[in-house]
């Protein structure tokens, strides 16, 4: 699957970063973790289950948003809560479009 990325990601809620220290001060960053962390982020906006939202984590080395690794686990008028199984910032975004790779046989190029 390819996901066709919107480049004006809006992100729908209050963005939430989780970064734990050793008692020197580094952090440490924690990934595939067997039992996920669930954060709770309000709304900026209306958001209705249904709507079309994700959970998602910054993806630093990107430098964008990426829904690997977080799942929503419910959605309310004031806030989502995601599972995600590793530690990073946190945010709703609207659900990505994906196309499978046959699709793009369908598709002409404009120009």
């Amino acid at each position: 699957l390819v996901c066709i990325r919107e480049e004006n990601q809006t992100v729908r809620s209050v963005v939430a970063t989780l970064t734990l220290y050793n008692s020197s001060g580094s952090a440490l960053p924690l990934r595939n973790l067997s039992a996920p962390i669930n954060i709770t982020l309000p709304h900026k906006d209306g958001v209705a289950p249904g709507d079309g939202s994700s959970c998602a984590a910054f993806d630093e080395g990107a430098g964008n948003w990426s829904v690997s690794g977080c799942v929503v686990v419910s959605i309310t008028a004031d806030a989502t809560i995601c599972a995600c199984n590793h530690t990073t910032a946190y945010g709703v975004i609207p659900t990505p479009t994906f196309l499978a790779p046959d699709d793009f046989s369908n598709l002409s190029r404009i120009s």
